[in-house]
């Protein structure tokens, strides 16, 4: 069977692991240009790292394929059949891949371009894949094995689905200059903020005095989260917002975002949620289906219900509360650099008492010995005296 192939698509994934497959689509004609006919064949696919001879850094590895019109799709990897992954064969480099086609000669390698391919990944645009790392707004990332340029500077809104069975949402919106929103922790070995003096105006050291008098207003506090549901109830000891705010303004910064205050189920139809609240028309609410969820304008309202053009797929619909435009965000770093400030003014305290103790101390050895001398002095006076009286009665 004498073939010709002409690719018809080539989509590589994010291949940021080892066990990586290739998604990989293609289209198989004779000589003359016409479409293999319909039906199963075998393709054996190996990558090397010239366009002729040398050895195949993976494959051969083979797939029986679908052909329908010609056109066929598959994936390649993780591993061939010598348990080589292919993500390390596509890790950086000209890369080549070549196909042989049931028991036909090899057709001519395929260049895999080095240079950076703009891709869409889960609806991310403008991600490259460069030497092993991926960049994210930038085409030539080399920074890091994952490097992300520019900032989100609209609101981002991250939550976690809800289920019948009870599972709820979490949502946060910040107006804030983001290149990495994450909704939970991040875990990571160590975290490096930029802090070069050239960037910087300096407007002075920070009045350590004022610093500890400010930190000493500060309460730690115990509280759980109210979506119970969505984190949980563990405890947790930290600082509240507003009270911070009320003491140490510039560690705490106001956005949009959603307050659980609501945080109940009611029946829903055509809009309307049926359900006693204090909404006002123009509110915005979250509202929570079996599939889908989203933060609403209140279009009407009426006695114990209200209407928004939120779409529910079934007959009920969760309601977590509305849309503040005053929720607040801690910078916990600015209560750390508060807190050395403040340590600061504490050990140079400590200092002076230290010194104004080893002072004390230094006079009040001189004293003794002084003490101890005039007592030495009035013992002899005493026992020149005494002899003197008893010279005098023996006479």
């Amino acid at each position: 069977m004498k073939t010709h192939f002409a690719i018809f698509a080539l989509a590589f994934g994010l291949l940021v692991s080892s066990h990586a497959q290739v998604p990989y689509q293609g289209r198989l004609t004779d000589v003359n240009g016409t479409p293999l006919p319909d039906g199963n064949v075998e393709i054996a696919f190996s990558l090397f790292t010239a366009v002729s001879g040398g050895t195949a850094q993976w494959g051969p590895k083979s797939y029986t394929v679908s052909l329908v019109s010609g056109r066929f799709s598959t994936k390649l990897g993780p591993q061939d059949s010598s348990a080589r992954d292919i993500g390390n064969a596509l890790s950086g480099g000209a890369t080549y891949l070549e196909m042989t086609v049931e028991s036909d000669p090899a057709l001519v390698r395929q260049e895999i371009l080095p240079a950076p391919i703009a891709l869409t990944a889960n609806g991310l645009p403008n991600v490259t894949i460069l030497n092993g790392k991926v960049g994210i707004g930038t085409t030539n990332p080399t920074m890091a094995p994952l490097q992300v340029m520019g900032v989100q500077a609209t609101s981002l809104t991250n939550y976690r689905n809800y289920g019948r069975t009870g599972n709820t949402l979490y949502n946060a919106t910040f107006d804030k200059q983001l290149s990495i929103y994450a909704e939970h922790e991040i875990r990571a070995l160590a975290f490096l903020a930029d802090s070069d003096e050239r960037i910087k105006t300096v407007k002075g050291r920070s009045d350590a005095i004022t610093d500890l008098e400010t930190l000493a207003q500060i309460e730690i506090t115990d509280y759980t989260l109210k979506d119970v549901v969505g984190e949980g109830s563990d405890s947790y000891k930290k600082v509240i917002a507003q009270q911070v705010e009320a003491v140490f303004p510039q560690a705490v910064s106001r956005g949009s975002g959603v307050v659980p205050d609501i945080y109940k189920v009611a029946p829903t139809a055509g809009g309307w949620v049926d359900l006693a609240t204090d909404l006002k028309v123009g509110d915005r609410v979250r509202l929570i289906a079996e599939t889908k969820s989203g933060v609403h304008e209140v279009l009407e309202v009426r006695t114990g219900a209200f209407r928004t053009a939120f779409e529910s797929d079934v007959d009920e619909v969760f309601v977590f509360g509305r849309e503040v435009d005053d929720f607040r965000s801690v910078d916990y770093e600015a209560i750390a650099m508060l807190n050395i400030s403040a340590t600061q003014e504490l050990h140079r305290q400590l200092e002076a008492k230290e010194q104004t103790i080893a002072d004390l101390q230094k006079r009040l050895a001189n004293l003794e010995t002084t003490t101890a001398a005039k007592l030495a002095s009035i013992e002899k006076l005493l026992q020149t005296d005494r002899q003197l009286v008893s010279v005098s009665l023996s006479q």
